[in-house]
Parts: C-alpha cells; sequence; structure tokens
C-alpha cells in the first residue's frame, strides 16, 4: 500500500502533467507514474523529451481555458482538482498557480503556463540529458516535496 506522501506526489504529478486524454481517461492508466510517463511518451520510447513535455503542457493548458478566454484564471487552474474531492490537492495547486502566474494578474498565460513547464522539466531532467526517465520523475518529485517539509 502506497503512503499518504506517495500518493500526494502522484496526484500531484498527475493534475501538472496528465494530458488532456489520460484526464478524460479518469487516469485508467493505473494511477501510476508509468501511466502518466506512457501518456506523454509519444513515441514509446520509454523517456519524455522536452518536444513531448511541451506538447501535453499546450494540450493541458487548452483543457484548464474552460471559457476558451486563452487565459487560465486560478479558479480554473484549481477547479481542475476539486472534481476529485482533494481539498489538500486544491490547495498545492493554487500554491502552484502563483508561482506560474509569473506577473501576477491573477491569470496564466500560455506563455506562462509554458515557461513554468519548461521549468519543471529542467527541474526533473536531473541528469541533463534532455530526457526524463520515469525514475528521475519519480526522485525529482520526492525532492520537491521533501523540499517542503512534508
Amino acid at each position: 500500500m502506497r503512503s499518504f506522501r506517495a500518493q500526494l506526489i502522484l496526484a500531484a504529478a498527475m493534475v501538472a502533467l496528465a494530458p488532456p486524454a489520460w484526464s478524460q481517461s479518469g487516469g485508467r492508466s493505473g494511477g501510476s507514474l508509468e501511466g502518466l510517463m506512457s501518456q506523454i511518451d509519444r513515441d514509446g520510447d520509454g523517456v519524455i523529451s522536452r518536444s513531448e513535455m511541451d506538447a501535453a503542457q499546450t494540450e493541458r493548458f487548452a483543457t484548464l481555458d474552460v471559457d476558451g478566454d486563452g487565459l487560465v484564471s486560478e479558479a480554473e487552474f484549481v477547479d481542475a482538482v476539486k472534481d476529485r474531492g482533494r481539498g489538500r490537492m486544491a490547495e498545492r495547486m493554487a500554491q502552484r498557480f502563483t508561482r506560474t502566474d509569473a506577473d501576477g494578474d491573477g491569470f496564466a498565460t500560455p506563455d506562462e503556463f509554458a515557461e513554468a513547464g519548461s521549468a519543471r522539466f529542467t527541474f526533473m531532467d536531473t541528469d541533463g540529458d534532455g530526457l526524463i526517465a520515469a525514475d528521475e520523475m519519480r526522485d525529482a518529485l520526492q525532492q520537491a516535496f521533501s523540499r517542503r517539509g512534508e
């Protein structure tokens, strides 16, 4: 059985990175990090390239932009997890939104969203080879949560 901390790490990764197909399927990839990776890893080589991550981020932005105005509000960002009944996750997403909204105007633009995604990619690509393997993603997420004291 997974610990609460492991479940929280996995949920954060899935919500932040999951492409629309994964989200709309209810996460039928088994709720695993490997399942999420397989959704982002479009060429099936077992790693996520920057272009694959960028494509997933672009799709995710479009899904989050519920009203279609080309911006993602904090409410749209946080509502992505509220339907799943994860109050603590909604709080985390609000914090992530604050970091994503670089100019602090209450809306994430496609450029701000892409920049935040690029920073996450760089953080997860721990060996600097331009690819994210499952172990790198897992380790980077665990590191991020341990820095927060969780």
